[in-house]
């Protein structure tokens, strides 16, 4: 586990990247199959939503400033965020406004039922619909939360239109990396700095999968940045409340801590 996840650690990783050589590209605006070797230098950047618009937010704000585009992955049904709250509206609007790529975050299993392809990709439609009329967009791409073995091992096809980011197109020519609980996987050697784990793997394509929960709201450990993760989605949420629902009253004060 790292303590030292870091927005500014984030940035400068990106910009060293981009200093090397290396070019980002959204899912929505490259043709796989026309990428000829495994070492182009191009990295595909994305964001799995789990907990917090308001951090993809500032995750989106620091990469416009390198002029870095990337896309974020939001889910329909979060345990944690209504897509449609006055805030999480306002958090993506933002994002789109930046130029970033606005995909499906999907939770399969939302119904603890086992689905054939067929059911998963009628699903997967209905939600796409959503996104699309709430936000005047077009969502070409689905990134699949916990997924399952038959996922991971490439055994499901999503509908043509609709790219999924553990599909074998994209995997047969992009190496994967991600940065799952909170531990930096796409460092190979223990004595790359964080900062220039990127560059050092040039020109290896990349897939590179990015929370920001873990950069924004980084603690110690795994359990602490949740920790302090719920703690500003409950004061983001309550002061929405304050501003909207007269009978709220005054603020309150509370704190999370691990049992």
């Amino acid at each position: 586990m790292f303590k030292s996840l870091s927005l500014k650690k984030y940035k400068f990783m990106l910009k060293e990247a981009v200093i090397k050589g290396y070019k980002f590209k959204k899912f929505n605006e490259y043709d796989y199959k026309n990428i000829q070797t495994v070492k182009d230098g191009l990295i595909l950047l994305r964001h799995d939503i789990d907990a917090s618009p308001k951090a993809a937010l500032k995750m989106a704000e620091l990469e416009n400033e390198i002029n870095i585009q990337s896309t974020y992955f939001l889910m329909i049904r979060s345990p944690l965020y209504n897509l449609f709250s006055r805030s999480t509206s306002k958090y993506i609007k933002q994002i789109i406004n930046l130029g970033h790529e606005i995909g499906l975050h999907y939770d399969a299993n939302f119904e603890n039922l086992q689905k054939s392809s067929n059911e998963i990709n009628k699903d997967l439609m209905k939600q796409c619909e959503i996104f699309e009329n709430e936000f005047n967009i077009k969502v070409c791409s689905v990134s699949f939360h916990q997924p399952s073995k038959d996922i991971i091992d490439r055994k499901y096809i999503s509908p043509k239109h609709l790219l999924n980011t553990y599909s074998e197109e994209i995997n047969q020519k992009f190496k994967y990396f991600s940065d799952s609980n909170q531990t930096l996987r796409w460092i190979e050697d223990n004595k790359t700095l964080i900062e220039n784990s990127l560059s050092s793997l040039y020109p290896k394509n990349i897939q590179l999968l990015i929370h920001p929960l873990w950069w924004v709201f980084n603690q110690a450990t795994p359990q602490d940045t949740w920790t302090k993760t719920l703690n500003e989605i409950f004061e983001e949420s309550q002061q929405q409340l304050v501003e909207t629902e007269r009978v709220f009253g005054k603020k309150r004060n509370v704190f999370l801590e691990s049992q």
